[in-house]
C-alpha cells in the first residue's frame, strides 16, 4: 500500500479484507509466541486456553484486534506523512462490535483515532429493515467524526434496481454522507448505474471528504451537547469556524460558507448564517422540536489557481428530547 502512495499519483488508498478470516484463527507457533510476549505470560494449554471457552479467550481476541489496528495505524500514518493530502478509507463489516470479536476488526477505534478519512460499511442485505438498522448503528458509532458511505449490495446478495433505490433512500434518510454500490460489473455496471444517474443520483455531487475543516461548538444553557441531548424548551446555541485546514494537496486561500441546521437527509431546517475563513465565527440560536438533526456548512473554496470549488461539510448531530 505504501509503495502505491510513494510511486503513483493516487488520490487515496483503500483497505479491503482488513481482518482475520473468522473467529477461529490463528493458532500457529508464531501467533503463540507473539501473544505470550505481548501479555508477558506463558500459555500452558495451547490453543485450548485461548479458544472460545478458554481462560485466555478474551485476551486473545484483544490481541487479534490489536494486530489489525496496528497495521491500519501504520499504513495510515505513513501514507499521510508521505502525502498529507491523501485519503485513507476502509471497507468494514456492518455489525460492530460483533466484528471486533469475530474477525478482529475494531473499525470504531480506527475512526476514533483518526486513522481513516472516510468509512465504507459493507451493508449488503436483502432486508431493508436490517439495512436501516445497520446504518443507524453506524451513524451513531461514527458520530460525525468522518463521512461514512454505506455499501448497497446490488450484486451481493443481488437486489433488483428498485430495492437498490430504496436502500439509497434509507441511507440518506438515516444520515449517511453518501452511498456505494457493490459492485461495478455486469448488469450493475450496464443497467443500474446509468439508471441511478438519471434518477436518484442525478445532479452534482460534492464529496464530504474533500471539504475544509469546520470547527463546531454546540451548547444549550452554556452546556456542551457532547455531554447529553438538548431539550425543546430552550434554544440551541451554534458556533462554527470556517478554516483553511483539510487534506488538500494545495490548501485553499479562502473559504466562504453558509451554516445551517438540517434534518438527517440534509434538508435545511434553519439557516444560522454565513461567514468566511478570514472573518468572525458564524453563530446563532435556534429552537428545535424533538428529533435528531445535523449541522451542515456549504459554500466555495478559492483555490491557488484562481478556481472556485464548491464543498459540503456535514457536522455533528444534535438530538433534541
Amino acid at each position: 500500500m505504501l509503495e502505491v502512495v510513494r510511486k503513483y499519483d493516487v488520490d487515496g488508498i483503500h483497505f479491503d479484507y482488513i481482518r482475520y478470516p473468522d473467529h477461529d484463527n490463528c493458532y500457529c507457533d508464531g501467533c503463540r509466541q507473539r501473544f505470550e510476549e505481548s501479555n508477558g505470560l506463558k500459555v500452558a494449554d495451547w490453543p485450548g486456553d485461548v479458544v472460545e471457552g478458554g481462560p485466555r479467550f478474551s485476551a486473545y481476541q484483544e490481541f487479534r484486534s490489536t494486530n489489525i489496528t496496528r497495521l491500519v495505524k501504520a499504513v495510515s500514518e505513513e501514507s499521510h506523512r508521505i502525502k498529507p493530502w491523501i485519503k485513507v478509507s476502509a471497507a468494514v463489516f456492518s455489525d460492530w462490535p460483533q466484528c471486533r470479536e469475530q474477525v478482529g476488526q475494531d473499525w470504531v477505534a480506527w475512526v476514533q483515532q483518526g486513522y481513516l478519512d472516510f468509512l465504507c460499511p459493507m451493508d449488503y442485505s436483502a432486508s431493508d429493515a436490517g439495512f436501516r438498522t445497520w446504518v443507524q448503528s453506524q451513524r451513531d458509532a461514527v458520530a460525525a467524526r468522518i463521512p461514512f458511505y454505506p455499501g448497497v449490495g446490488a450484486s451481493a446478495p443481488g437486489l433488483p434496481l428498485g430495492q437498490v433505490i430504496d436502500q439509497i433512500g434509507i441511507a440518506r434518510a438515516e444520515g449517511a454522507d453518501g452511498f456505494i454500490i457493490f459492485e461495478y460489473q455486469g448488469g450493475v455496471a450496464a443497467d443500474y448505474i446509468p439508471s441511478l444517474g438519471k434518477g436518484v443520483s442525478r445532479g452534482t455531487t460534492y464529496l464530504p471528504h474533500d471539504a475544509p475543516v469546520v470547527e463546531w461548538r454546540v451548547r444549550q444553557d452554556g452546556k456542551a451537547l457532547e455531554e447529553g441531548p438538548a431539550t425543546s424548551d430552550a434554544p440551541v446555541e451554534v458556533e462554527a469556524v470556517l478554516t483553511l485546514r483539510g487534506r488538500f494537496q494545495h490548501a485553499p486561500r479562502r473559504v466562504w460558507g453558509t451554516v445551517a441546521v438540517t434534518d438527517l437527509a440534509g434538508r435545511t431546517v434553519r439557516e444560522i448564517g454565513g461567514g468566511t475563513s478570514d472573518g468572525p465565527l458564524v453563530e446563532g440560536e435556534v429552537r428545535l422540536a424533538k428529533g435528531l438533526y445535523r449541522l451542515e456548512a456549504w459554500g466555495e473554496m478559492a483555490l491557488a489557481d484562481g478556481k472556485r470549488q464548491p464543498f459540503v461539510v456535514r457536522g455533528p448531530f444534535v438530538r433534541v428530547e
